[in-house]
């Protein structure tokens, strides 16, 4: 008889454990699904909100956003015949210059397409680009310094 209540006892406790999880589920869901929609919300105001750059400044984003993508793999191919060429003690001048410019193309792009853009924006490239150049040059010195110790 007492196994039976034991038996009894453990599906109560299944079924009321059961029924928990399950309200907790439909709480999550629901939490989730605000969620989801509030995100959806902050993903199209941020989407208008740079679009509306653009517009404002005459730069297009999505011109502006494919140089930038588009140019990391020719900055890497020229980064690699800069090292090289100083490994090799050869001429540096083409390499630089064309990693230069493939580190730089989205914001000339900026600079010669853009209109009315705050002087700040100015500032923040020419800061990017110093800290671009230092750390290239790092990264370079240490590519330099790891094929002579090999």
């Amino acid at each position: 008889m007492s196994d039976v209540f034991v038996h009894i006892s453990i599906k109560i406790r299944y079924v009321l454990n059961e029924n928990y999880i399950h309200k907790a589920l439909l709480w999550l869901q629901t939490i989730t699904s605000s969620f989801s929609d509030y995100k959806m919300e902050v993903i199209a105001e941020l989407k208008e909100w740079f679009f509306s750059l653009g517009e404002n400044y005459g730069v297009n984003p999505i011109i502006f956003g494919s140089i930038y993508v588009g140019a990391i793999p020719f900055f890497t191919v020229s980064l690699g015949w800069l090292v090289r060429n100083l490994k090799n003690k050869k001429p540096l001048i083409l390499p630089l210059l064309s990693t230069s410019f493939f580190f730089v193309s989205s914001y000339l792009y900026l600079v010669i397409a853009g209109r009315n853009v705050p002087f700040w924006v100015y500032l923040f490239i020419i800061g990017i680009i110093s800290l671009g150049a230092y750390s290239t040059y790092k990264k370079v010195l240490n590519k330099v310094k790891e094929s002579e110790n090999a």
